[in-house]
């Protein structure tokens, strides 16, 4: 006997009617026959029909005694709790000092700036090692480089990328990195050492054009003007995605836009997208949340329209991610995944570095599997999310956010965003 995927959304864009599995991944176009064997599917349905098979090996039909649901949360667990995986992952800041102030930025309440010594360098870099010695399972690690602005400990990132690279390549060991920075440092003699040191991924988070920029960051006319030229230069060596917050108004994301890809012949070149500034204050309610990641869910269709087909720059411009399942919620909360401080201390959120309370271990000592750690592997989804056809794409959002109690997400709004995400892709 069979069902119906509990996963299946059916949607339409103009004329043409869709079925998206979001646990297969699979997105089928119906015709009006097709949609009616899905409207009219029961136990006494034609099963050596080519509808049937189509659907059925695509996962959109499913055997009834399969718990969909169960399934989904029990690959949940094994990858969060998984003692040795194919991939690991560390988030590590060398040190939490950065030259701008930016009113947003979640780091504004961290208690320390500090920066890692030699022989800690050493010993996180020996730590890593013997997490890959005992994975006899282990692929590839994979490091972000985070901050504060990580790029004023560019010699830190150079030494300890180099120990690290050379002990991989000689275990057989993948080894891809990434940085997360506001881009003034990003100099020709740093996007050098990046290079050599095989980043593959580099951020740069922008506010606006150079008047609202100052504001924001705090910053000076040639902060901006150092940081745009530096992402030009850097573009020819480095992929590039520039990250614009976005607060109560797209209009200085889409003017930076224009300047970058146009104004600075990008277009093509790096990748740019728009993000949510959040407020980390708990100063709003969970209403107040919710309308504004509406509201700037609204403002991220517009930007999307701006790239490929009926847009103005190129769709190899716009940074995205098709939507798809997902193992886990986030790879932060994996047993085996670490963000690491200055000073060898373990956090399970980038968004904790620098603050005490939030320390869950260290390279010497381990994990404390105190309350701070079990809450983010003991949570519980909450009941709506259990019942949702996007459930294995979203997995009830950040679990920072779930743990903490913060209720931001317009569901709605980013059911449709997810949407309009796939036909982005198809139609382009």
């Amino acid at each position: 006997m069979y069902n119906l995927s509990k996963y299946n959304v059916i949607f339409n864009r103009g004329n043409n009617m869709y079925l998206w599995n979001t646990f297969s991944g699979t997105l089928i176009g119906l015709t009006d026959e097709g949609l009616n064997y899905i409207s009219n599917f029961n136990e006494h349905s034609d099963i050596y029909s080519d509808y049937f098979k189509l659907l059925y090996s695509n996962g959109c039909i499913v055997n009834m005694e399969l718990d969909e649901l169960g399934r989904v949360l029990y690959d949940e667990q094994v990858i969060t709790f998984e003692q040795y995986p194919s991939r690991i992952y560390y988030t590590i800041a060398p040190g939490l000092g950065c030259n701008y102030n930016c009113k947003y930025c979640f780091e504004n309440h961290r208690e320390s700036f500090d920066k890692m010594t030699n022989e800690m360098q050493d010993a996180i870099i020996n730590y890593i090692k013997n997490q890959v010695i005992k994975n006899k399972n282990l692929e590839r690690i994979s490091i972000t480089w985070f901050g504060g602005e990580p790029l004023l400990y560019a010699d830190i990132i150079d030494y300890m990328s180099s120990k690290l690279i050379e002990f991989c390549d000689s275990n057989g060991i993948q080894y891809y990195s990434g940085i997360i920075s506001n881009g003034r440092f990003l100099t020709k003699e740093n996007t050098k050492m990046l290079k050599k040191n095989r980043i593959g991924h580099v951020q740069i988070s922008i506010d606006g054009l150079k008047d609202y920029y100052i504001i924001q960051k705090q910053a000076t006319s040639f902060d901006f003007e150092q940081t745009i030229s530096n992402i030009v230069d850097a573009s020819n060596y480095l992929p590039i995605a520039v990250r614009i917050n976005v607060g109560d108004s797209i209009d200085s994301a889409i003017a930076l836009t224009e300047y970058l890809l146009k104004g600075r012949g990008l277009d093509g070149k790096i990748k740019i997208y728009i993000a949510h500034t959040r407020n980390y204050d708990n100063s709003y309610t969970a209403s107040e949340e919710q309308s504004a990641h509406g509201k700037f869910l609204d403002m991220e269709a517009q930007y999307i329209s701006l790239f490929g087909k009926g847009g103005i720059y190129s769709k190899k411009s716009f940074e995205y991610r098709i939507p798809r399942r997902r193992g886990a919620s986030c790879l932060s909360s994996c047993c085996t995944n670490s963000c690491i401080g200055p000073k060898g201390e373990f956090y399970q959120c980038e968004h904790h570095y620098g603050i005490k309370q939030h320390i869950i271990g260290s390279i010497k000592e381990g994990f404390y599997n105190g309350e701070n750690k079990r809450k983010y592997l003991q949570f519980n989804h909450h009941k709506k999310c259990l019942h949702c056809q996007f459930f294995p794409i979203c997995l009830g959002g950040c679990i920072d956010d779930r743990v903490n109690n913060r209720k931001m997400i317009n569901c709605n709004k980013y059911k449709k965003r997810l949407i309009d995400l796939i036909m982005y892709e198809i139609e382009h």
